[in-house]
């Protein structure tokens, strides 16, 4: 059932099976309803414009990808993100994380992994080294004899042409503009997985030195914005990351209550601020991490909604949706017909 802002009843339809998470609405009003065993797509109006498979539960349900389409993981480990017109791009990351990050432009090139560049850069001296080392020993061998100096030769050419081979295996040199995810494990370790080859291939590289909490403030959620990362932890605490200076800017309670069963959580991080909603209630935080407001809630069937107006939507077990007017801050909407901005 999907409801507009008045309250008035816009269009529903037969799923066929029990949603698995909340929907979620895209750039240009495109809803995305994730079931047991797919992801639909469909227009504002309801005209179903795709319908996506899927092999196993999703163990991390849809959210955004900062490109107008979705991105889930199964509980395989398998990382699938989905764009506006249905196209598919995986990634297998072995085990599930705690959390997937989509990175904006700067953040991405601020984690864009050195160790290709690094890599790459060897892999040239190598080739650089085995060919002056082959000349070298051409240059003795034929000095000693001829027939030497020809297989020396041939030497040389098989080592520049193995030196090639591998560096061709490499990944390209990250810019930061390529599509961008960042994982976090359970264990605390960080990795940023990236796509190439026009999104046919990916490239996933520890971050082992970015400064990310560890194991003991794993993320129930982790949003994403310019180059900052907000989380919140299963202890009820919520805090800003700086990527760029590795380490966390503030750190904040929340409306979870300590010992009590980590809820399932969402955040959202825009210009407004830094919002924590979970099935236990919702907090406002500034930039600075100061509170803005906070509300508590009961037998919810999910973490609730934040529109752009200021008003949380929170819907009951019982079936019954509630509204609350929760502040007046109204978030700037940049809508495009051609794109997400």
């Amino acid at each position: 059932i999907v409801i507009g802002r008045t309250g008035r009843e816009l269009w529903r339809l037969n799923l066929g099976s029990p949603l698995t998470s909340p929907a979620l609405v895209g750039w240009d009003g495109r809803v995305f309803i994730p079931t047991a065993k797919r992801i639909d797509c469909y227009t504002a109006s309801g005209f179903r414009l795709w319908s996506k498979p899927l092999t196993r539960p999703l163990a991390i349900p849809p959210q955004p990808d900062k490109r107008g389409g979705i991105l889930m993981v199964q509980d395989d480990g398998e990382l699938l993100i989905l764009s506006p017109y249905g196209r598919g791009q995986t990634c297998a990351l072995g085990k599930v994380p705690a959390a997937v990050i989509p990175q904006d432009a700067a953040a991405a090139r601020l984690l864009a992994p050195g160790a290709s560049k690094t890599v790459e850069a060897l892999v040239k001296a190598a080739a650089e080294e085995a060919a002056t080392a082959a000349a070298q020993a051409q240059e003795a061998a034929a000095r000693a004899a001829p027939g030497a100096a020809i297989a020396a030769a041939l030497n040389a050419k098989q080592a520049v042409r193995a030196a090639e081979e591998a560096a061709a295996k490499l990944p390209p040199v990250f810019d930061g503009s390529e599509r961008t995810v960042l994982v976090i494990y359970k264990n605390g370790r960080v990795e940023s997985v990236r796509w190439y080859n026009n999104g046919e291939s990916s490239f996933a590289a520890g971050l082992e030195g970015s400064g990310f909490p560890g194991p003991h403030s794993v993320p129930l959620a982790a949003v994403n914005r310019n180059d900052t990362i907000g989380a919140i932890t299963a202890n009820g605490t919520v805090f800003l990351f700086s990527v760029a200076e590795g380490q966390i800017i503030w750190s904040a309670g929340s409306h979870i209550r300590p010992g009590t069963t980590a809820p399932e959580a969402t955040l959202i991080y825009d210009e407004r601020g830094l919002y924590a909603l979970t099935q236990t209630g919702a907090t406002a935080y500034a930039h600075d991490g100061k509170t803005r407001w906070t509300i508590s809630v009961q037998n919810t069937a999910s973490p609730p909604a934040l529109d752009d107006e200021g008003i949380l939507y929170v819907g009951g077990s019982d079936w019954i949706l509630n509204a609350y007017h929760m502040e007046d801050t109204v978030k700037p909407r940049k809508q495009s017909l051609y794109g997400p901005m």
